[in-house]
């Protein structure tokens, strides 16, 4: 049960060493999934949280600045659910931002740039 524990607590080790560093990903725009909870299976809603997966971990990321982006991208909104890719530059806070703590996100990307990845 201590080994459960502590590979828990080390699972985001690299996350949390890039906190207030600037990233650059390859993300997924999607809806975010809910966190699992222990004894009831985990919270449920109908309401798409809008959020982005990285393409190398799988692990889901929000938009500090979510609105601003996407009145620089109109286009942006209209790519959830699809699977198109983003390249998004910013600077990473460890840890769900209030209103996305029943969320599994890893952080949230203070954004100065997401635009369409377009792979050769």
């Amino acid at each position: 049960m201590v080994f459960i524990i502590v590979a828990l607590l080390l699972a985001d080790l690299p996350y949390r060493m890039q906190d207030g560093t600037r990233i650059d990903i390859a993300a997924q725009a999607v809806c975010l999934p809910h966190k699992q909870v222990l004894f009831f299976g985990g919270y449920h809603r109908d309401v798409c949280m809008l959020g982005f997966k990285r393409s190398d971990d799988g692990r889901h990321f929000t938009l500090y600045n979510y609105g601003e982006i996407e009145e620089k991208n109109p286009d942006l909104k209209k790519a959830f659910g699809t699977g198109q890719e983003f390249h998004i530059s910013g600077v990473f806070t460890y840890g769900a931002a209030q209103g996305y703590e029943k969320y599994d996100v890893v952080g949230m990307i203070d954004a100065d740039n997401v635009e369409l990845l377009i792979r050769q």
